[in-house]
C-alpha cells in the first residue's frame, strides 16, 4: 500500500466518520446556540472539523501524487489491527463506562488502542494507559465535574 492509498483511505474514513457524526447528531440530538449549547453541538462542531480535516488530508496526498511520479512499491497488506484495534476502543469505552466506572473503562479503552501497534512493550502500553487514566479522573471528574462513577462498586 503506498503512501498516496494510505493518505486518501485516512481521508475518506475521516470524512464518513464525520458525516456519520453530523447526521446522527442533527436527527437525534438538540443543535441549541452558541450562547446555550444543546447536546448535539459538540458532536456536530467535531464531526463537521473532522470532515474538513479528511478533505484536506485527501486534497493534499492528490496534489502530493500529481507531483510525483508513481511509486514502484510492492502492495502492503492492509493493516487491519491498527483499524480494528482503533476502532473497537470508543466502543469498549462506550460498553464499560456505566458498568465498571471511569477508572476501569479508560483503562480498558486505552489497553485496547494500544494493542493497535506491536512496537510497544506491555510494560510500556500499561504505564501509558495509567498515565492517561489519571488525566482523565483528573479532567473529568475533578476538573469538569462529570458525573462518572469512578468504580464499580462506587
Amino acid at each position: 500500500m503506498t503512501q498516496y492509498s494510505k493518505d486518501l483511505a485516512a481521508g475518506g474514513l475521516f470524512v464518513i466518520v464525520g458525516l456519520l457524526f453530523v447526521v446522527w447528531s442533527a436527527f437525534s440530538l438538540r443543535m441549541g446556540t452558541p450562547d446555550r449549547m444543546g447536546p448535539g453541538f459538540f458532536p456536530i462542531v467535531v464531526g463537521s472539523l473532522l470532515c474538513a480535516l479528511g478533505i484536506a488530508v485527501a486534497t493534499l496526498a492528490f496534489l502530493r501524487h500529481r507531483k510525483q511520479p508513481a511509486e514502484n512499491t510492492a502492495d502492503e497488506p492492509w493493516p487491519w489491527r491498527p483499524l480494528l484495534m482503533i476502532g473497537l476502543s470508543p466502543l469498549a469505552f462506550a460498553f464499560t463506562i456505566e458498568r465498571l466506572g471511569l477508572i476501569a473503562a479508560a483503562l480498558l479503552t486505552l489497553l485496547v488502542a494500544l494493542s493497535a501497534t506491536k512496537e510497544i512493550g506491555n510494560l510500556k502500553r500499561l504505564a501509558i494507559a495509567a498515565g492517561f487514566t489519571a488525566f482523565c479522573v483528573l479532567v473529568f471528574k475533578y476538573g469538569l465535574g462529570v458525573p462518572f462513577d469512578l468504580t464499580w462498586f462506587s
